[in-house]
């Protein structure tokens, strides 16, 4: 708008702009540099370059925020903003930032904070358990320190685990040096892996401590105790660490049994078929298999022990089977070991000995464990929380009248964490549906007129992320339309782009070409063909203006005339021309006119009554429109018209006409012809 006119006529609208531009000048400068590098506008100091400014406060606002939020992060987590870039961005750090990289800061907020959260529980665990993490790594280590940062802070708990296992490993290593010294062969506890250091256990070691000192007895006659020339003593498996017990008890307990005589009538090669010919079973070597350090002389004694109580082995079997877990659970008890025993095969069996009478026990509890599990399958996070580590199927028959006692408190923690996760999903929701309504102000404000950005409900949330991909859709098309008009004129706050001035017939002293423009605008009122082509005119300020690439995205809407007769030879073949030149969205067969317009020469209240239209409301929704006219005046058609069209969910991106009334209001500034561009 010209400004002299602007300042006289429209003072305020003046005012405001100078005012704005100078306070955008003084407290957004940063942001308005960075919108106008991203925008590619030459700006300079007139009135219209400050109305551009002025129109884009927003904006403008919207990347201050992004600027403050990073330089923010510069100051106090670089390190995070490095991560970002390096990682998810591929940059080889923090870049100088522009537009895009405010943005990207601004959108990934979620992810960026995210890696704050990594460094400074990394952080935190480095000072405290860096043994630990030493350990961790040695079988997961990694090249890249971001990649090294995230796994140790997810492994928080795992490193803590580790820690306890270190210390108590480094006391039966103070213990037990001897078997520290075949376990370890020179190397540091600290360069062993987690899986390794697992295997540094107390009851191995002392069994392992005491078979090396006995060794130095007893060398000679070991190997034929153990059963094997070489025995392996670096290794600590189980198998290992049986046949050494054994050792120890064969020389500990065995030596008053020293002439105990075996009976050998039963030959056989096949060792496990012997063993079961043994024993009188049919299940040794299909149901269970001993370890090979359990010899032939022991099969031979414990099939003696089922002969004193006049049961079979294979009777022990089905009770093993059948009470597995009752029988982990005793020796969990008994020796912190959740496993099943040889010697459980002969106890679970014998009435007098104590897990016979546990077996009975625990089957009369089986329904109060089933009750308890209920309880934890119902109400798993409550449980979890409380008791992390207790299986109810093993664990002592107190910790499950424990669990059951506490229904209460496992109830009422499990709604408070689905209490926290809730809330925690609807923050994350919040977060992101803010992040959508910010980068997006005017996809948000289509989609979503009624809903106070400032006031989100769950509900809100949910709805605008739903329609993500539409808002930022319609906000990106907007942006590119409406930037193709920001310099045309405007009639009613519309952007409107005309050829020719229209002279009306009062004015008699116009040009011959002023008078050619008003003849063709009087044939294409008359739907009569002229040259130059309207379609093809029309057409090419469109591919100009907007490009061709987006003209598909564009509903092309003509201002129906006062008939229907009129509408249909004046507009029906030119959008057909038009839509076939450009591959513009055609409209017109999408309005009609249910009532035409009357003049108030014809009326009967002596008014003018105007037409009524009928819209399809589906057509036009989310749709960006542009209008046309053969001329326009003062715009009221035009703004009518796009007020219909805005209530059906359509967008107005700007106007053409063929012509402009020319106004005696221009006084003795009136030119006789304007405009000769196209003639």
């Amino acid at each position: 708008m010209n400004p002299i006119l602007c300042y006289i006529f429209n003072h305020k609208h003046y005012k405001e702009v100078a005012s704005t531009y100078q306070e955008i000048i003084k407290n957004y400068l940063p942001a308005f540099e960075v919108w106008q590098t991203n925008s590619s506008l030459e700006l300079d100091s007139s009135f219209a370059s400050k109305e551009i400014v002025f129109n884009h406060l927003s904006e403008i606002k919207i990347i201050d925020r992004w600027i403050k939020m990073a330089n923010n992060l510069v100051n106090r987590n670089r390190l995070a903003l490095e991560w970002f870039f390096t990682k998810d961005k591929q940059l080889g750090g923090v870049p100088n930032f522009t537009y895009a990289e405010y943005q990207a800061i601004a959108t990934n907020i979620g992810t960026i904070n995210g890696y704050i959260s990594y460094l400074t529980t990394y952080n935190s665990l480095s000072s405290k358990y860096d043994r630990a993490i030493k350990v961790l790594l040695n079988s997961n280590n990694t090249p890249d320190y971001f990649d090294r940062v995230k796994f140790i802070a997810l492994s928080e708990n795992k490193i803590i685990e580790i820690d306890k296992v270190l210390t108590s490993a480094l006391k039966i290593i103070s213990d037990y040096p001897n078997a520290w010294n075949y376990f370890s062969q020179g190397s540091d506890i600290l360069s062993l892996t987690e899986e390794r250091l697992q295997d540094i256990k107390r009851h191995s070691f002392q069994i392992k401590e005491s078979f090396v000192l006995l060794l130095e007895e007893k060398s000679k006659i070991i190997p034929f105790v153990l059963g094997e020339a070489q025995h392996n003593f670096e290794s600590f498996d189980d198998d290992t660490i049986k046949k050494e017990a054994f050792a120890l008890s064969y020389f500990n307990d065995r030596e008053a049994d020293a002439g105990f005589g075996y009976d050998f009538a039963i030959k056989l090669t096949d060792e496990t078929k012997l063993k079961r010919a043994i024993l009188d079973s049919q299940y040794y070597g299909i149901k269970c298999n001993f370890t090979e350090s359990f010899g032939i002389p022991r099969f031979y004694r414990l099939r003696l022990d089922f002969d004193d109580i006049h049961t079979t082995f294979d009777a022990a079997v089905d009770k093993i089977d059948e009470n597995r877990n009752a029988i982990k659970t005793y020796n969990k008890e008994h020796s912190g070991n959740e496993v099943v025993f040889i010697e459980n095969y002969f106890q679970s069996v014998s009435e007098n000995h104590p897990l016979y009478k546990y077996i009975e026990t625990y089957r009369t509890q089986k329904e109060t464990r089933e009750e308890a599990k209920n309880l934890q399958s119902q109400y798993c996070k409550g449980y979890d929380a409380l008791y992390p580590f207790t299986n109810l199927d093993t664990c002592d028959f107190s910790t499950v009248i424990q669990v059951l006692n506490s229904r209460s408190a496992i109830i009422e923690k499990h709604n408070e964490i689905l209490k926290l996760e809730r809330l925690e999903e609807q923050k994350k929701c919040k977060e992101k549906a803010t992040t959508i309504m910010c980068l997006n102000p005017d996809g948000f404000s289509h989609y979503f007129p009624r809903i106070n950005g400032y006031c989100l409900t769950d509900e809100d949330c949910i709805s605008i992320i739903n329609k993500e991909y539409d808002i930022k859709n319609y906000q990106n098309i907007k942006k590119v339309l409406s930037s193709s008009v920001h310099n045309w004129d405007r009639v009613k706050g519309i952007p409107l782009y005309f050829f020719w001035y229209y002279y009306p017939v009062r004015f008699t002293d116009v040009s011959s070409e002023s008078e050619k423009a008003r003849r063709i605008i009087w044939d294409f009122k008359e739907g009569i063909s002229v040259t130059p082509s309207i379609h093809r005119l029309v057409g090419d300020k469109l591919k100009a203006s907007f490009g061709e690439d987006n003209l598909s995205k564009i509903t092309f809407v003509c201002i129906p005339a006062s008939t229907n007769e009129a509408n249909n030879s004046r507009y029906r073949a030119f959008m057909v021309r038009l839509t076939e030149y450009t591959g513009i969205r055609n409209a017109f067969p999408h309005i009609s006119i249910e009532k035409e317009k009357i003049p108030a020469h014809l009326s009967e209240s002596h008014t003018t009554e105007p037409a009524i239209y009928k819209f399809d409301e589906s057509f036009f929704k989310d749709s960006f429109v542009v209008l046309f006219d053969d001329v326009v005046t003062k715009g009221r058609s035009m703004d009518t018209m796009k007020a219909n069209l805005e209530k059906i969910g359509a967008t107005v991106i700007g106007a053409i006409s063929l012509g402009r009334t020319y106004s005696d209001y221009f006084g003795d500034n009136r030119r006789p012809h304007p405009f000769s561009g196209v003639l």
